[in-house]
């Protein structure tokens, strides 16, 4: 009679043991995605850098030629992809020829589909035997095309802290899984004592195999099973309970995790591009005129890192983003954008509000290069605009307060 009561009691467990594997599984592929979210943005901030596309635009009309734009990305373009996470390698191919820095030529067929995209591509590949993320990412100016960035990402790291639990995870091309028998997309398998489930990613044409051993799935259940029936109503209700709670525990850890990485710069501790794109699309509707756009950027940073190292070269960026925070109120976005460059938007925000908090910076600096705490004074370039109608797009209301801010970053080095 316990017998013929357990069997089915234990079938009911690994049926809810089942579910929740793919519920924890489901966790780490929704992690994944915001990782993939994470290097598009920055994949997207190198291509967007403004001064930049203006060089490459200055030689499409036959005003620089690629010798000297080659010569302008070798000092530039160090500084955009420096602060860039898990960055393998990168180039920016321009009128069909590498800019910098990897030899695009001995490997052109493996991105030529990329390159055919006027949008942002994004594909799981093999490069150098290990699977990267490859990143299409199109140079667009004044709604041209002028040229693509692509990036190659390592994944090993964030592999290696997935893989640190009792599941195991891999990363596979559509083509790869064709090579695996009898596994499909979104399907729970069992062969030869390995339970496997593979999640489809559908932007990188490929998945998520993720994979445990049934005697650690099931153990204490086969264990059980030979064991004392008497117990088994309470091992049942005890089993469930326990793995509830774990998984309620790693879930919320985990979606904690991922809400503060994907909106923050992790040197800073500030917002990130990503979170400030989103509240610009946010506040695109806003009735909170007027509104400010401030953008800062911070001046001869490439020196300070040639002259003293990347970490000073830090340690200048994190200077910059406590002194923009203790410049604004706490209701005013402040972002990290860029490897130098910084944004505040400032909500009920008008042109004396404005200039009073570019003074307070411009105060700050001053305090910080008084304490003689830094081997060269901090310098930040400032630029801002003023939305006064809520008609206005902030988009254009953003690419003049850049622009002002390299003006004046201009007249800054010119004095």
């Amino acid at each position: 009679m316990l017998i013929v009561t357990y069997i089915p009691l234990s079938n009911e467990l690994k049926a809810e043991i089942n579910s929740d594997f793919i519920k924890e599984t489901s966790i780490s592929k929704e992690v994944l995605s915001s990782y993939f979210d994470g290097i598009k943005n920055s994949a997207l901030s190198v291509s967007n850098r403004l001064i930049l596309k203006q060089k490459i635009n200055e030689f499409d009309k036959g005003d620089l030629t690629f010798e000297e734009l080659e010569a302008i990305h070798a000092q530039m373009y160090p500084v955009a992809i420096k602060d860039i996470d898990n960055l393998y390698d990168i180039t920016r191919v321009v009128d069909g020829k590498c800019l910098y820095p990897f030899e695009y030529d001995n490997c052109k067929e493996d991105f030529l589909n990329l390159l055919e995209s006027n949008e942002l591509a994004i594909e799981l590949k093999k490069y150098n035997d290990k699977y990267r993320i490859v990143i299409s990412s199109p140079i667009i100016f004044k709604g041209e095309i002028l040229g693509h960035d692509i990036s190659i990402f390592s994944i090993d790291e964030f592999m290696n802290q997935l893989n640190e639990g009792r599941i195991s995870y891999n990363l596979i091309t559509n083509t790869g899984l064709d090579s695996l028998n009898n596994i499909e997309y979104n399907s729970l398998t069992n062969i030869d004592d390995q339970l496997f489930y593979v999640h489809h990613f559908s932007e990188i044409k490929g998945g998520l195999v993720s994979k445990i051993d049934s005697e650690s799935l099931y153990g204490n259940i086969n264990r059980t099973q030979k064991s004392i029936f008497i117990y088994i109503l309470i091992i049942f209700i005890v089993a469930v309970l326990l793995i509830h709670i774990t998984i309620v525990k790693k879930a919320d850890t985990l979606l904690l995790q991922l809400d503060y990485i994907s909106f923050h710069d992790k040197l800073t501790g500030l917002y990130n591009r990503r979170f400030y794109e989103n509240e610009i699309k946010r506040l695109n509707n806003t009735r909170k005129v007027p509104l400010a756009i401030i953008i800062g950027d911070i001046d001869g940073l490439k020196q300070i890192n040639d002259n003293y190292g990347h970490k000073m070269g830090d340690k200048y960026i994190k200077k910059t983003g406590e002194i923009f925070d203790l410049a604004t109120r706490n209701e005013d976005v402040v972002s990290r954008i860029g490897g130098d460059e910084f944004a505040a938007v400032l909500p009920n925000t008008d042109g004396d509000a404005t200039r009073k908090l570019c003074n307070r910076i411009n105060s700050l600096c001053k305090k910080i290069n008084d304490t003689d705490e830094l081997p060269e004074s901090l310098e930040i370039s400032l630029g801002y605009e003023i939305m006064n109608d809520v008609n206005q797009d902030l988009n254009n209301i953003f690419e003049k307060a850049d622009q002002k801010m390299y003006k004046n970053k201009k007249k800054r080095k010119t004095n």
